[in-house]
């Protein structure tokens, strides 16, 4: 469909098209999906990148609008000590190191969107594509899609303290080019929600606009979208395992899976059974805060009861990135009040892996490609539970026998000790959860296994 610049008279009924649009949030009006796509239609007559003034206005105006909403969110979300308080675990020096810092500096960086909300904020997606300087263009480059993690409430792809030094060490050592994909986040957004981006991301990465996109922020530049490796940590592991079953298949062959310390379950954290010299039973530390289970239910409640609100006047805004520590208290909150689920399967009975892998209903996910898969998890993980993924990796093996026979195919490394004691997360000298950020491949002998592994299926070299 060719698109012609507008008109004075195109632009005015355009502004009043706006203008309507506006009035009608401020006034708190609940709108549903077919008004922002009655004026999304009536931009794209036009095309977005000829009307930048109409969009940067409704843009400026739903601001607005969101503030006082996302203040309010935010003192239920953020609510055990200020950030201004510089001994707050949300304080973000508390996690930017000379370790972490300047991560993307041999990169060429570029932001594109793939996707705007269907909600009444219609908030633009981003995805970040992470260019080796001085890549070999001479050649089709192959393609690292990586999913972050966060618990699916917070994360971001651009948050350079928490992105694996190794993946991008293997990006520059392999001429490969990382997409890192962001996603609606709860508790502001469904399962359902989350689940429809992952499966939006993957229609735009196959099609043209993600091809254009790249020709206009790196030209010269090809990418190998067959050449595929997709990998995602914690939440984004769950992620990454979506694609996989929903959204593999001939046209978009996955090389291979690399999933660390994965989330496979709903996320729930439990409370100890009796007192005991490090606390009592109705008591648990977070972030050296010792936290009392009547708070978290007191917050859990108060926190959704707010979404329930918003949601009740259209209002609810959407969020598509944020950046740690902030928002992880939400997830410490609804996972230990037993509420995350709830949160998660509110528009919809939304399963998590390892239910869909087992699920036997008529509309269960059937994947038609079957890459292998490489894990590493710690053994010491409280959030994400070692034995979760022993059973995802015994599902698989029992599902699909002929695609993944028993130690052959999914190769998992339960992770007990370190030998780079500096290298770890920097919290506890146990291997719990996210705890390869700093890790490098050539002073621990699992992740160069792994990384060794996952170029081999992937069938690229290195420099």
């Amino acid at each position: 469909m060719s698109r012609r610049r507008p008109s004075n008279t195109d632009i005015l009924e355009l502004t009043r098209a706006t203008d309507s649009y506006i009035a009608k949030l401020q006034s708190r009006q609940r709108l549903s999906e077919i008004h922002i796509d009655n004026l999304v239609a009536l931009y794209n007559r036009y095309g977005l990148s000829n009307i930048p003034e109409i969009i940067e206005y409704l843009d400026a105006q739903i601001a607005k609008i969101r503030k006082p909403h996302e203040d309010a969110l935010d003192l239920c979300i953020n609510w055990l000590r200020p950030e201004s308080d510089p001994n707050s675990f949300i304080n973000i020096d508390h996690f930017v190191s000379d370790k972490n810092r300047g991560r993307f500096k041999d990169f060429n960086v570029h932001t594109l969107v793939y996707k705007r909300t269907r909600t009444w904020d219609w908030q633009p997606i981003t995805v970040g594509v992470l260019v080796p300087k001085g890549v070999d263009k001479t050649k089709p480059v192959p393609v690292h899609v990586q999913w972050h993690g966060g618990g699916f409430i917070t994360g971001d792809w651009n948050f350079e303290p928490f992105f694996a030094a190794h993946l991008l060490r293997q990006a520059k050592a392999n001429n490969s080019v990382i997409v890192a994909p962001n996603y609606r986040l709860m508790p502001e957004a469904s399962g359902k929600d989350i689940l429809e981006d992952v499966e939006d991301f993957w229609q735009w990465f196959a099609g043209p606009e993600f091809t254009d996109g790249i020709k206009e922020v790196e030209p010269g530049l090809k990418l190998q979208r067959k050449q595929l490796l997709v990998s995602g940590d914690s939440a984004g592991a769950f992620l990454a395992v979506y694609s996989w079953l929903k959204c593999s298949g001939p046209e978009l062959p996955m090389q291979a899976l690399f999933l660390r310390y994965p989330m496979l379950r709903y996320y729930g954290r439990t409370w100890p059974d009796t007192d005991g010299p490090k606390g009592k039973k109705d008591e648990l530390m977070y972030m050296d805060n010792w936290i009392q289970r009547s708070t978290v239910e007191e917050k859990a409640e108060a926190l959704l009861a707010k979404i329930k609100e918003l949601e009740n006047i259209g209002q609810c805004p959407t969020v598509t990135g944020g950046t740690m520590p902030l928002r992880m208290l939400a997830s410490f909150t609804l996972s230990t009040a037993g509420r995350w689920k709830e949160n998660f399967q509110r528009d919809n009975a939304t399963l998590d892996i390892l239910d869909m892998i087992n699920d036997t209903s008529a509309t269960r996910l059937e994947p038609t490609h079957f890459p292998p898969i490489f894990i590493y998890h710690g053994h010491d993980d409280i959030n994400c539970l070692i034995e979760d993924t022993r059973t995802f990796v015994k599902d698989c093996e029992r599902r699909w026998p002929g695609q993944y026979k028993p130690g052959s195919r999914i190769h998992l490394e339960v992770v007990s000790e370190l030998v780079d004691k500096d290298g770890g997360d920097g919290f506890s000298t146990q291997v719990g959860h996210g705890f390869d950020s700093n890790l490098h491949e050539d002073k621990e002998p699992f992740l160069k296994r792994t990384l060794e592994g996952v170029r081999r299926e992937w069938g690229v070299t290195q420099k």
